[in-house]
């Protein structure tokens, strides 16, 4: 009876006008002693489409008046989740006639209010209820590309195909750890509504079983997590939300099966030397490509790595080709066919060093709907200690350090195509046509004027504060010889850092493989805003925090966020200019593998700056933004990239010309004359 008064007393708190409310509850209860009373009327569409009286007070209220007017009758019963699912349900019946963005605001609203953790039993149902399973499913779509493909071009499965997931993407399982994790074993702690589940019942276990162990870079004592293997590992996420999943059914469409692909999945917390020392992954990787190769005629492999995939991959082949003394050299010559790089960080990304900083970031895209859960629920200190903690995260920081980041390679660079600009029409303010991305941190100093810190500067604060810390952590103790994040100018600065393995995770700090007859598919997105610099303040305890509510048109900065074109999650220029610029050069490319960018436009309806924060996350949680998408993430389910990887893969990607709709050509104009003149 004490909880239940304890939840009736924070549910009606929440109200914009909780006097209303219980007011509204108690006449309900006096007016309708029958056993079946009213139900509160749920606002019908407009012919326009927008439902009536649907205004962000009344929600609220309806909201309120359902929970007041059922809780004492179903939390006996232990139903409210099932009436809350039903009336989920009924909302987005009604929603299917709204436009989407107009869906977002009301379900934000609705959300915003749910205050998680509530009940689990109510959690599960309602994001049950948003992320049907099957909701984005390709077999409901009438216009398939691989069957279309498959119909219309006649492709068959030809080459056999190894996919590399991203950071995050890959599901991590509890094999064993404390005595809170005991009753899931084997069960994931990464990826599935298990780990929701996980999360709000005893969120410092999970805390503590997710997080690496400081100075060895490993598990904690005690502690074995390890990364799930198989198509389904990274098939979909968190209940429904499709990574890999369009890809893998449009390649069975066209005759490909569990014989010919494999999902090579890895425990993407651990920085790469340690994939290798615990796990053998490397190892696993090789031979995997090996036997699919002779399981389909010896046909050379294509490689589909994404996000941080690609960056796994470029570090597999430099170890693989050094392997028994070099006999390995031709390895990659003799195996693989194609390496389609996705959306790949090879440069690093921005919102990495920022994240190790200060533990926040207006997306934590792949994070998912457990990015709201950590901002909301972990404070920024511990969340800082978790990233700082996984080894892998160093391999996302920005290479080539201020030389590429702040001389004015990408200024004037916005998210649109060519020299259209998309933030003229964006709800986050007017933004400058020509950006300064001259630092990567901004204060506001004592008199009032701007201090400014560049990419290296930002990344000793990091080391600096961490040696304060904790001098054994391994990113204080062990970073140079794990990671580079340099630039390799000439043939003997490349010849001396060659053995070094720190350098392989470094594309301009190491060579392609031998290999002149693959072929390399640079496909990424672009049109989106994506951050690229940022505004700080310090709190009350001398803790920077990014400042929401500055504005800066000189530097581009919105609500503390400076932005440019990219896919959301990685900027143009480190998407791009490996493939236009680096990897067409001999020093970095010396057997002259073919290289051909192929950039996808986003023509998401829904596609706007981010928000600060969580506001814009969450929406996007909700609603993946379809098959135009070209997000760092929905680009996997996108009808462009699927049909550039069946015809790659099924080799019939003879005649693919580059294809650059962004200002691409210019940032390499003015690299070139960066580093070469």
């Amino acid at each position: 009876m004490q909880r239940r008064k304890n939840f009736k007393k924070k549910v009606v708190t929440q109200a914009e006008d909780p006097e209303e409310v219980e007011a509204s509850a108690q006449s309900a209860q006096k007016a309708s002693p029958q056993k079946h009373r009213d139900p509160v009327e749920i606002p019908q569409p407009t012919p326009g489409g927008r439902p009536r009286g649907f205004s962000k007070k009344n929600i609220q209220r309806t909201v309120m008046q359902v929970n007041a007017h059922v809780l004492e009758k179903l939390s006996k019963k232990r139903r409210f989740a099932f009436v809350v699912g039903i009336l989920m349900g009924v909302m987005i019946m009604l929603f299917l006639e709204t436009d989407l963005g107009v869906q977002q605001e009301y379900v934000q609203e609705y959300v915003n209010m749910l205050r998680v953790p509530q009940g689990l039993e109510m959690v599960q149902a309602q994001l049950a209820r948003f992320i049907p399973r099957d909701a984005f499913n390709l077999t409901l779509r009438k216009d398939r590309i691989g069957l279309r493909l498959l119909e219309e071009a006649g492709l068959q499965a030809k080459h056999p195909v190894v996919m590399l997931p991203g950071i995050t993407s890959c599901g991590l399982e509890v094999w064993s750890g404390e005595p809170c994790t005991q009753r899931y074993f084997r069960q994931r702690i990464w990826g599935t509504m298990t780990m929701v589940q996980q999360f709000l019942l005893d969120t410092k276990c999970w805390l503590r079983h997710i997080a690496l162990n400081v100075t060895s870079g490993l598990d904690p004592a005690g502690v074995k997590v390890r990364a799930v293997w198989g198509l389904e590992s990274a098939d979909y996420v968190i209940g429904g939300f499709w990574v890999w999943a369009k890809i893998i059914e449009s390649l069975a469409d066209v005759g490909y099966d569990s014989n010919s692909m494999e999902l090579a999945s890895y425990d993407w917390r651990l920085s790469f030397n340690k994939l290798e020392e615990r796990d053998a992954y490397f190892s696993k990787l090789k031979r995997t490509v090996e036997h699919l190769s002779a399981a389909n005629n010896n046909k050379k492999v294509v490689i589909l790595a994404h996000s941080m995939g690609s960056n796994v991959f470029h570090y597999f082949v430099n170890w693989v080709t050094r392997q028994d003394g070099g006999v390995e050299a031709t390895w990659v010559h003799r195996y693989i066919h194609a390496f389609v790089n996705i959306a790949g960080p090879m440069l690093g990304s921005s919102k990495v060093v920022t994240g190790m900083y200060s533990g926040e970031s207006s997306d934590i895209r792949e994070l998912s709907t457990l990015g709201l859960a950590l901002t909301n629920y972990v404070n920024q200190k511990d969340r800082v200690a978790l990233f700082r903690s996984w080894g892998s995260v160093a391999s996302l920081i920005p290479r080539g350090g201020d030389l590429l980041w702040h001389s004015g390679l990408d200024d004037g660079v916005v998210a649109g195509f060519g020299e259209q600009t998309a933030a003229e029409d964006s709800d986050v303010g007017e933004l400058p046509r020509q950006p300064s991305f001259d630092a990567l941190v901004y204060y506001n100093n004592a008199t009032g004027g701007l201090h400014h810190m560049r990419n290296d500067a930002v990344l000793e604060e990091v080391f600096k504060d961490q040696r304060k810390l904790l001098r054994e952590h391994w990113l204080a103790k062990q970073y140079g010889s794990w990671y580079s994040h340099g630039i390799a100018r000439t043939e003997a600065e490349m010849l001396a850092k060659k053995e070094l393995p720190a350098s392989w995770t470094n594309v301009l700090e190491s060579q392609l493989p031998y290999a002149p007859e693959m072929k390399i598919y640079c496909v990424y997105g672009v049109g989106v805003p994506t951050e690229r610099n940022y505004a700080y303040q310090y709190d009350k305890d001398g803790f920077p925090k990014i400042n929401i509510s500055h504005r800066d048109k000189e530097h581009g900065i919105v609500d503390g966020i400076g932005y440019t074109d990219g896919d959301a999650t990685v900027p143009l220029l480190s998407l791009g200019t490996p493939c236009s610029y680096f990897w067409k050069r001999r020093l970095w490319n010396p057997s002259y593998t073919s290289v051909i960018v192929r950039e996808i436009q986003d023509k998401a309806k829904t596609s706007q700056p981010f928000k600060p924060f969580v506001e814009d996350m969450l929406q996007r949680d909700i609603f993946q933004r379809g098959v135009s998408s070209a997000d760092h993430l929905d680009i996997m389910g996108n009808d462009v990239l699927i049909e550039d990887v069946l015809r790659i893969a099924t080799g019939n990607d003879e005649g693919f010309e580059e294809r650059v709709y962004s200002n691409l050509h210019k940032i390499t104009d003015r690299l070139r004359e960066k580093l070469e003149s």
